[in-house]
C-alpha cells in the first residue's frame, strides 16, 4: 500500500518526467492547466466506467496539480497568500 509520502513522490516523479522526457512546456496559465487536468480527470473517468480504474492516470492528475501549483506561483501556503492576509484586514475593519 502507498504511503503519502510515496505518493508525493510519484506526483514529482511523473511532473519531471513530463517536463523532461516528454518535452512538455510549463503551464502558461491556468487556463491551461484546468485543460490538462481535466484531460487526466476524463481519462481516469473512462478507466472507471470501464471498471478498471487506472492509479497511473490519478498520479498524472497529481503531478499537473502539483505542476500548476509550482509553475503557476500558486506554491504560496494558504495562511501566508496575499488574499488570505487581505481578507484577515478586512475582517478587522
Amino acid at each position: 500500500m502507498l504511503v503519502a509520502h510515496d505518493i508525493a513522490g510519484s506526483f514529482v516523479g511523473e511532473w519531471l518526467r513530463a517536463r523532461d522526457e516528454l518535452h512538455f512546456k510549463p503551464f502558461s496559465s491556468a487556463h491551461e492547466a484546468y485543460a490538462v487536468i481535466k484531460e487526466e480527470l476524463d481519462e481516469f473517468w473512462e478507466s472507471v466506467k470501464a471498471n478498471r480504474p487506472d492509479k497511473k492516470e490519478l498520479i498524472q492528475i497529481g503531478a499537473m496539480a502539483l505542476a500548476a501549483l509550482v509553475e503557476l506561483d500558486f506554491a504560496t501556503p494558504v495562511e501566508d497568500s496575499p488574499e488570505t492576509k487581505r481578507e484577515e484586514n478586512n475582517a478587522k475593519q
